[in-house]
Formats: C-alpha cells, structure tokens, sequence
C-alpha cells in the first residue's frame, strides 16, 4: 500500500457501518485514491455515494472534478461528471469565475444550475 493510502478512512452511514468497515480495508489496499469503488443503480436508475476520508477536508476538494463511468475499467467516455464548488446552496450565490486578471469566464446565473441525481 503506498504512502497516500496509509491514513485513508471511508466512513458511511451509522446502520450500515458494521458491515462496509469489514471489507474496506481490503478494497482500499487495491485501488488508487481516487477510486471510490462501484455504484449499483437501482430500477430508478439512481445510485447514491456517501463518504468520508480522513486528512482531506472540504476545502481541498473544492474546484475538483468527479466523474462517473459506466464501464469498471473506464475504457469509455464518462456518463456523467462534476466539479465540487463552495456555495450557499444550488443555484443561490452567483458567482463570476475570473483568471488572475479579472476577465470574466464565466458568469452564473439561474439557469446555469441543474440538479440531478446520478
């Protein structure tokens, strides 16, 4: 196990802790940081990932990306994606994106903002 995996948590819900916590460490010890494992969608076709890993906090996640495949080995383009922002709440604190400069790059507003469960 590399160094970036030695301190590496994932905690989830309370009821369902018992039984996830037996087989993480094995899962944790054969894939990289970044892999957060498998999402089973259900006859709705919505999945649901809840997680917490120790030493990283919110703050070094803001401006990342998340992206989900359809495939386990990601031999194919991603089915849907996201960047983690900071904000009141969706579509709530619009926000001008600018490089060091000033120029805006982007402008928000209401229509910029869909929520959807993926």
């Amino acid at each position: 196990m590399g160094d970036h995996m030695k301190n590496l948590i994932v905690i989830v819900p309370l009821e369902k802790r018992q039984s996830i916590i037996r087989n993480l460490g094995e899962f944790l010890s054969k894939n990289p940081l970044g892999d957060l494992g498998t999402l089973d969608a259900n006859e709705k076709g919505e999945a649901f990932f809840t997680g917490v890993k120790e030493k990283l906090r919110v703050a070094d996640l803001i401006g990342r990306s998340v992206v989900v495949y359809a495939t386990e080995d990601k031999s194919e383009h991603g089915v849907a994606a996201a960047v983690i922002a900071r904000s009141a709440g969706v579509g709530e604190n619009y926000k001008r994106l600018c490089t060091c400069d000033g120029t805006t790059i982007w402008e928000a507003s209401d229509s910029d903002f869909v929520t959807s469960k993926v």
